[in-house]
């Protein structure tokens, strides 16, 4: 369960940086997640959506653990898997 934590937390900064009504970021999850859940690879699926791997510091960002840059919806942190602070999957 916390996995899919971890995906739900990495979308939702995706829609914050994009605004959270943004139209193409909506359509993309809908033709990706929401109309492909199933019938392809989970990891195939959510890189399509996502355009990477998920991003594990999204979970850590969004229950406080780490911190975002202040000045913007970007963390200060690097996004890259397995940066600093993570270990490698």
């Amino acid at each position: 369960y916390k996995w899919a934590e971890v995906l739900d937390a990495d979308v939702f900064e995706a829609f914050k940086e994009a605004g959270l009504y943004d139209e193409e970021l909506s359509a993309r999850l809908l033709e990706t997640i929401y109309a492909k859940g199933g019938t392809e690879a989970p990891d195939e699926i959510y890189r399509q959506m996502m355009g990477r791997d998920p991003d594990p510091k999204a979970l850590f960002r969004r229950e406080g653990i780490i911190e975002e840059d202040s000045q913007s919806s970007a963390p200060a942190q690097d996004r890259s898997r397995g940066g600093p602070g993570m270990p490698k999957p």
